[in-house]
């Protein structure tokens, strides 16, 4: 083995919630393009990953100037989300100023490349975007029905993770200047830039799938919106035109500062960082019972992430469709959904179908499709039945015609 890799393997794993045995045989895999890189395993075994951290330059004026303090306590972070959540509120609009706020730094994003153990030369691979809550091991969770990557990986595909910017292993800049959504859009956009040319593990990507859940479906769909040609194709989960439930699931994670609620994993952020604070508020959000393990929402809570009061209050900057995105598209959700379906993905009619039509108005109509996964909640990776939603996905990715 070479000793550059030797020394690799000695570098403490980033993410430690996904750290899994090496492979007897790691392949020698390029690892250009990543600060501190490991390899490791995915949960199960069937993909081999290349972990590390992304420097990007981000010099954007997308971003909304906020009149809001980067520190506030408990009482008024609770207060500014329930006022934002408040029928006909305007306050999301009181709190911005005309000017846009103009970012011009770089970023180390946490980022995780996988391959299927046998195949590394792939051509396409699948960009994920976690949600709210979580971080990129939403989609590599918890064995033996929670792991995306590893039904990929057995499907032979690759996957590249990563923390959105605020969270995990990411940067963890001003949360309410610069964590906001517009530039969570420009920062996913840079990344795929990079697939496609090569500067990541000296792989050029010719084909790329955008899969997203929840928040990080609103990234996706608004990357199809400003840059149809970022994805061949995309794959959107928790995600709907029904936002009834919205503030059941916003309320039931009763949002407060990160660094109050877990002093020990977020006491150098800003209280502007906000984390879900309950067990069981994270289950009414995120899970539908009895389709769950118990340890599945332990996990959920032992290793919940933050969100900003500057992605809360610019969720406006998400694009409301992709009318230039041509390609297939399959929408995704938990039959049961609170956020997107208000608990129920077929009342009236089906709420999927509908958003396709909505978001997607000229979507390749002989590809594209959609799925209700029974009996789950919002949190579609973590139901027991996951596995169906996983192989219904890679069903659509079989059929694309690349």
């Amino acid at each position: 083995m070479h000793l550059s890799l030797l020394l690799m393997l000695a570098l403490p794993y980033l993410d430690k919630t996904s750290c899994s045995p090496l492979l007897e045989r790691a392949p020698d895999l390029d690892t250009s393009g990543f600060q501190l890189p490991t390899i490791s395993n995915s949960l199960g075994g069937s993909a081999i990953c290349v972990s590390g951290l992304v420097a990007l330059n981000v010099s954007t004026n997308v971003n909304t100037e906020l009149d809001l303090p980067m520190d506030v306590s408990q009482t008024q972070a609770v207060d500014l989300v329930l006022g934002l959540n408040t029928a006909n509120s305007t306050l999301a609009t009181s709190v911005s100023k005309n000017s846009p706020d103009v970012v011009d730094q770089t970023f180390n994003i946490g980022a995780q490349l996988c391959y299927p153990v046998s195949q590394q030369n792939q051509t396409t691979i699948q960009f994920l975007t976690h949600g709210i809550a979580f971080s990129k091991t939403y989609w590599d969770f918890a064995l033996p029905n929670n792991s995306y990557i590893e039904t990929a990986a057995k499907a032979g595909r690759a996957t590249f993770s990563y923390d959105r910017l605020g969270i995990g292993n990411s940067s963890h800049p001003d949360p309410v200047q610069v964590v906001q959504s517009g530039i969570q859009v420009v920062i996913a956009e840079q990344l795929v830039r990079l697939l496609r040319q090569g500067r990541l593990a000296h792989r050029k990507f010719s084909h790329v799938i955008g899969v997203g859940h929840s928040y990080g479906s609103l990234i996706t769909t608004s990357v199809a919106a400003s840059s149809p040609a970022t994805f061949d194709a995309v794959v959107a989960t928790g995600f709907s035109t029904n936002r009834t439930g919205g503030n059941q699931f916003t309320s039931a994670l009763n949002l407060q500062p990160a660094n109050l609620f877990a002093p020990r994993r977020f006491q150098n952020l800003p209280s502007s960082y906000l984390v879900p604070s309950t067990k069981y508020g994270i289950q009414y959000s995120f899970f539908r019972a009895p389709n769950f393990e118990q340890s599945v929402l332990n996990k959920s809570f032992d290793t919940v992430e933050t969100t900003t009061l500057g992605e809360t209050f610019t969720r406006s900057a998400f694009a409301t469709k992709a009318a230039n995105f041509a390609g297939p598209v399959l929408i995704a959700n938990g039959g049961r959904d609170l956020d997107f379906c208000d608990g129920d993905c077929s009342y009236p009619n089906d709420i999927s179908a509908a958003t396709l039509k909505t978001f997607f108005p000229n979507a390749n109509n002989r590809s594209s499709t959609s799925y209700n996964l029974p009996d789950s909640g919002h949190g579609m990776n973590l139901a027991m039945n996951a596995p169906l939603a996983f192989d219904k996905i890679q069903e659509f990715i079989s059929s694309l015609e690349f």
